[in-house]
């Protein structure tokens, strides 16, 4: 995923998130993102090491 463009105003910023699981394993590596009003996203730990993150599905 590549460094996104800064919003103007975003509701949440995120910046060289890391998540280390037991064990020692990197689950999420120096990931950055935006999340402006009315978007939404979503961050999935499966708990075996593997994380996904992207946009959520709105209703």
């Amino acid at each position: 995923m590549s460094d996104p463009q800064p919003s103007a105003d975003p509701l949440l910023r995120v910046r060289d998130l890391r998540i280390e699981v037991p064990g020692g394993a990197e689950a999420v590596g120096g990931v950055s993102f935006d999340v402006a009003p009315g978007e939404a996203a979503g961050l999935v730990l499966t708990g075996a090491g593997v994380a996904a993150l992207g946009p959520s599905a709105r209703p």
